[in-house]
């Protein structure tokens, strides 16, 4: 899937939105979710050098799937939420891989009804394996995001996220732009 496929699909169901919404009172988003992203980095990675190592070509799909729990806790206008992500399917780089992406974020947004403008802001811990050793990067997380409660149980949103992954060695994914489509169920 190309970045500009995905940006349209994601253009398109947020669209669409208003017209699968339904008739119902003005809901709470004070609720505990769970779901499931559909993340897209946004930023092309090329062929890198490490030291010791020949050239690590870091390639594969761009399109990672991840769970997300959280909760949202409602003030009136004001909309406090944390959230615990992980993803599953990661890049390939060289031989080895990301083995694992976990994320701690914390979002403020304002209650608009049914519509949850928000910004983010946590931390992210990335384990990779290459061919000769194991690294762990770690770094910071924001951006913004949008959510929409279809009806009381079903939530959609999207996020574009900057993370900071200032890494180790010159194979590290440091700079990481991604665009995630989310799907929640409350409860």
């Amino acid at each position: 899937m190309t970045t500009a496929t995905a940006f349209l699909v994601l253009a398109a169901t947020l669209a669409a939105l208003p017209a699968m919404a339904q008739d119902r009172e003005r809901p709470s988003w004070a609720r505990v979710l769970l779901g499931k992203g559909i993340e897209l980095d946004t930023k092309p990675r090329k062929s890198r050098r490490m030291p010791g190592v020949s050239t690590i070509d870091i390639h594969g799909d761009p399109t990672l799937f991840g769970l997300h729990t959280g909760y949202h806790r409602d003030f009136g206008q004001l909309v406090l939420a944390g959230e615990i992500k992980r993803d599953l399917e990661t890049a390939t780089i060289g031989h080895g891989g990301v083995e694992e992406m976990r994320h701690l974020r914390a979002r403020i947004g304002f209650d608009g009804g049914d519509f949850l403008p928000y910004a983010v802001i946590g931390y992210s811990w990335q384990d990779r394996a290459d061919p000769t050793r194991s690294i762990r990067d770690e770094g910071a997380d924001f951006g913004i995001g949008a959510a929409y409660q279809i009806n009381e149980w079903v939530v959609l949103g999207t996020e574009f996220i900057d993370s900071d992954l200032p890494g180790r060695g010159s194979a590290s994914l440091r700079d990481q732009m991604t665009a995630t489509l989310l799907f929640s169920f409350q409860f």
